[in-house]
């Protein structure tokens, strides 16, 4: 009789929090969020939390969650400054170079990204699968409006930042 194992690689998922925890209704609706992801990888996933922002690791301990402080380096910046140049692309194609950020995510063993707020993050990505939160693109229907057009606004809004209060 022959002693055959069976091994079941369970994928593992990554939440990223990039807001402070100051952010107001962002953050309220990353944390929201992570509690429904917890509920929903419980069992079936492994699931974990970064978040770039240190103050946050010590709130969301607070609430029962833990969380890994992730800080995003120049070099990852760069790579996301240079992700949409074409020049960057056939560079990248030839040498490959990870971020500090992805190769934190490899040593987690990390399957899948989850950018919780709306993100140019993804940019800095190579190898890694990611999925992200797109919150409202409404300023796409209505431009004309001054309060999406006038004073870089849309462009904004593009980015996926929040509107200025």
């Amino acid at each position: 009789m022959s002693n055959c194992f069976l091994v079941i690689n369970i994928m593992k998922i990554i939440a990223v929090i990039e807001n402070k925890i100051t952010a107001g209704a962002v953050f309220t609706q990353a944390l929201n969020t992570i509690l429904q992801m917890n509920r929903i990888c419980e069992g079936r996933f492994e699931f974990e939390i970064f978040s770039t922002h240190a103050e946050n690791i010590k709130e969301l301990k607070k609430l029962g969650i833990n969380s890994i402080w992730v800080k995003i380096s120049f070099l990852d910046k760069l790579i996301i400054s240079l992700a949409n140049t074409s020049l960057w692309c056939r560079i990248q194609s030839r040498i490959k170079i990870f971020g500090p950020f992805e190769k934190k995510l490899i040593q987690h063993n990390c399957d899948l990204v989850y950018f919780l707020n709306q993100s140019l993050s993804m940019e800095m990505l190579q190898q890694t699968n990611f999925i992200s939160t797109v919150f409202d693109l409404c300023h796409r229907d209505t431009p004309e409006f001054p309060e999406v057009s006038n004073f870089g606004q849309f462009q904004s809004r593009e980015r996926g930042n929040p509107p200025d209060k």
